[in-house]
C-alpha cells in the first residue's frame, strides 16, 4: 500500500487551465524492476485505486480526451 498524490490538468471551457490535485491511498499491482536497484533512477509501477470517486474519474476521463484531442495518434485506454 501507498498514498500517492497527482495533478491532472485540464482546460476549462474558456481556455483556462486548472490542476486538479487528488490524494489518494493505492496498491502497488506492478513495479519494475522489481527489485532495488542502486543504478535505476526511475521505476514504472501500476497502481489500483483503494477507494472510488465519480470527481476522480471525470477528471481523469476529461484529461485523457484532452490528451487524445492534442495528439489523434496517441494510444488511450
Amino acid at each position: 500500500m501507498v498514498n500517492v498524490a497527482f495533478e491532472v490538468p485540464i482546460t476549462d471551457r474558456d481556455g483556462t487551465l486548472v490542476m486538479h490535485v487528488f490524494h489518494i491511498p493505492a496498491t502497488v499491482l506492478r513495479c519494475e524492476p522489481d527489485e532495488p536497484d542502486d543504478t535505476v533512477d526511475e521505476y514504472d509501477i501500476a497502481l489500483k485505486f483503494n477507494d472510488t470517486s465519480d470527481e476522480r474519474d471525470r477528471v481523469l476521463a476529461m484529461f485523457t480526451l484532452q490528451m487524445h484531442l492534442f495528439d489523434p495518434e496517441s494510444e488511450v485506454g
